[in-house]
């Protein structure tokens, strides 16, 4: 669907203007099309790309962010984080080149159509399910505060995931590349739970030492780095605290989901989480709720779905 009759169709769903609801969709495009390349990069054992492209996304982004800060203002956090999604994406896709070429060398258009005919339910699912765990996890909350508190706080929320998510980007990677392989084999073997009760108590260690500093002086930090104005940012990071906590943990291991070929239960569980935020917008309009209580709900409600992903992934 064209991006300007999508942003029409999200802007009439929340209050926000045309051009927030056009750097939305357009953020959820690219980064589809990231994840597709990733998994590719995955499949065809570029673990090279797949890294420098993970950590690329992170920087990207925060550094188009921080520029956005110290030259326009918080209202473009959003649109920042769009622009910088999709040069990461184009980058990715830079890197990616050399390897699409190689298909077309190998194989007949008509070996190529029946390839895709076969892998077409995996892109689907997999595609659909990338730009929906997408959607769940950073666009629909933006939009909400967006439409209920206002771009400030909107922006402030954007730039404190992308800039938590940073600094613990490269961590994640590492293990996930670690554990991910392991996983894999547990799967067929069907120790699944064995495997995670060996690593839980470490990345979760790990977690609470990055994290809880991080937390703890977080209005103080982003107040010397960024600005006395900005150090509330670090009580959105607060409030959020619960999410980065869980994915950090249970991250690695839900990739057994997908060993599992369960790419419709995470598309299920992504959806409901949709739900869920729009059902506790809903109350925080009625009842008039200030936007760090509405917060702390949606991260509530969050880790208990990461408990149940995590449940599922055994």
């Amino acid at each position: 669907m064209p991006l300007p009759v999508c942003a029409a169709i999200l802007s009439g769903l929340f209050p926000v203007s045309s051009v927030d609801a056009l750097a939305a969709y357009a953020t959820i495009v690219c980064a589809s099309i990231y994840q597709i390349l990733l998994m590719l990069a995955v499949n065809v054992q570029r673990a090279a790309i797949y890294s420098v492209g993970r950590v690329l996304n992170i920087l990207v982004i925060i550094s188009i962010q921080v520029s956005c800060i110290f030259v326009l203002d918080d209202s473009t956090l959003a649109l920042g984080h769009s622009v910088g999604q999709a040069v990461s994406t184009v980058v990715m896709c830079i890197l990616m080149w050399p390897t699409l070429r190689t298909f077309s060398g190998f194989f007949s258009i008509k070996e190529i159509l029946q390839s895709c005919k076969k892998l077409s339910a995996y892109l689907f699912w997999g595609g659909a399910t990338a730009g929906v765990n997408i959607l769940a996890q950073r666009e629909v909350l933006v939009l909400v505060v967006a439409s209920l508190y206002g771009n400030g706080p909107a922006g402030l929320i954007s730039f404190s995931l992308r800039t938590t998510n940073g600094a613990l980007g490269a961590i994640s990677i590492a293990l996930t590349h670690f554990i991910a392989p392991q996983v894999g084999a547990a799967v067929h073997r069907g120790q699944t739970k064995n495997l995670f009760w060996s690593y839980a108590p470490w990345i979760l260690g790990t977690g609470v030492l990055i994290l809880v500093p991080f937390l703890l002086f977080s209005r103080e930090l982003y107040g010397f780095v960024f600005g006395p104005q900005w150090s509330d940012a670090g009580s959105y990071v607060r409030s959020l605290s619960p999410i980065f906590i869980c994915q950090f943990v249970i991250s690695p291991f839900s990739t057994s989901m997908f060993a599992r070929n369960q790419h419709i239960t995470v598309l299920i569980w992504d959806i409901a989480r949709i739900v869920v935020v729009g059902v506790l917008a809903w109350f925080a309009y009625r009842e008039q709720v200030s936007v760090f209580p509405f917060l702390a709900a949606v991260s509530l409600a969050y880790s208990a779905f990461y408990l149940w992903l995590l449940w599922r992934s055994l």
